[in-house]
């Protein structure tokens, strides 16, 4: 291979690699729990913000709302209770490819207005916390809380906590973890190593071609 010919399968390879993640990105959902309003009869499946969850969904406090699959997948949520801590784990595949952002989404009612803040944990690692929350109806207050969680700490099977000194009146609707991924940045090379040497190949043969 001629130096020129050299530079250019680097320069693509380099090309490629830089563009390919965006053009071939992807995003992996795990939910726990379900999007089913609180599990509240008639209540909107993801309520908005400073919706109050007894005044305007009708939510009776220290009431279960779980279903089957609640008790079995997610039994933390649908019910009104007063937990120090909540545990519970995410598990998803990433299929092979490389983790690029994580994001953790909880929609809860009515925390942190007695005990906050709240830690929240990522396999033993704190990656924020929920506020103390001062406001009038903060005791029955839907907030959706987001959390960027350093995909460092993703391996497919994350343990998460939401902890706090003592118990707290509130109810979980979900927790969902959003993880945006790429390909593998060593599949990507050599992706870009093949096209660059095809393309290499290809004008050879048109130079050998048009020298015949």
């Amino acid at each position: 291979m001629q130096p020129v010919e050299s530079r250019i399968v680097m320069i693509v390879a380099i090309v490629v690699c830089l563009l390919a993640p965006e053009a071939n990105s992807a995003t992996v959902t795990d939910l726990v729990g379900d999007k089913d309003g609180f599990g509240v009869p008639g209540a909107p499946a993801t309520p908005a913000d400073g919706v109050l969850w007894r005044d305007d969904l009708g939510g009776i406090f220290f009431t279960d709302y779980r279903d089957a699959d609640d008790l079995a997948d997610a039994p933390f949520t649908d019910i009104w209770q007063a937990p120090g801590s909540v545990s519970y784990s995410h598990s998803y595949a990433l299929g092979g490819m490389q983790a690029l952002q994580a994001t953790l989404q909880l929609q809860i009612a009515g925390i942190a207005d007695v005990d906050g803040p709240y830690q929240v944990s990522v396999n033993s690692i704190v990656i924020g916390q929920i506020d103390a929350n001062a406001a009038a109806n903060a005791f029955q207050e839907v907030k959706l809380y987001s959390f960027n969680i350093p995909v460092a700490l993703i391996n497919g099977s994350d343990a998460i906590e939401v902890s706090a000194s003592q118990g707290d009146g509130n109810i979980f609707n979900f927790s969902e973890l959003i993880v945006r991924t790429v390909p593998e940045p060593t599949a990507l090379a050599l992706s870009a190593l093949v096209l660059g040497s095809y393309g290499v190949a290809t004008r050879r043969r048109i130079e050998f071609r048009r020298s015949a």
